[in-house]
């Protein structure tokens, strides 16, 4: 099988491990990494009409795991290890009109990490997989914070649950 159309977006120097459209299609994103000190992990940006690179993110982590839009468009979610410390894995919000990194959560008491992440279509809400064989819901930094665990106070990421995950033998 060929696709009738293809185009490449070169320019990572280690494994490409994610990828994500733009909820209009209009962008893609493309998320790399490696054990290296040489710098290899990046997120980029393209422009899906004609490939060309908006963004480099940087600051991304040793190994970008998982990308994902925001339902409006404007922000990108990555999670990924730590280059400072491998064993921390972390959550990073980046503005997409210019690439710049707008918030960053550490996860490291999850010492098996965030693995991957989704946005609710109608946005507000994150869910996110951890590597201990748990899902998680957070509330979107870029909404209005809610007390959804009834914990008495508003914290940007408020838990809303956490779920085990299960083999259902498929």
């Amino acid at each position: 099988m060929t696709f009738p159309r293809f185009q490449g977006y070169a320019q990572h120097t280690n494994d490409v491990a994610t990828v994500a459209f733009s909820p209009d299609g209009s962008l893609v994103a493309s998320g790399a990494g490696g054990w290296d000190d040489g710098g290899g992990s990046s997120i980029k940006i393209w422009r899906t009409t004609d490939g060309t690179l908006l963004h480099t993110l940087e600051g991304a982590g040793i190994w970008v795991l998982d990308l994902a839009f925001s339902p409006d468009g404007k922000h990108l979610t990555s999670t990924g290890r730590d280059r400072d410390n491998p064993n921390a894995y972390s959550i990073r919000f980046w503005r997409v009109s210019d690439g710049e990194l707008e918030a960053e959560y550490d996860y490291g008491p999850y010492t098996y990490g965030v693995r991957a992440l989704e946005y609710a279509p109608m946005g507000g809400v994150l869910a996110f997989g951890l590597g201990t064989g748990e899902a998680a819901v957070a509330i979107d930094p870029f909404h209005c914070p809610a007390d959804f665990n009834s914990d008495g106070s508003t914290d940007t990421l408020d838990v809303l649950a956490f779920l085990n995950a299960w083999n259902t033998g498929c």
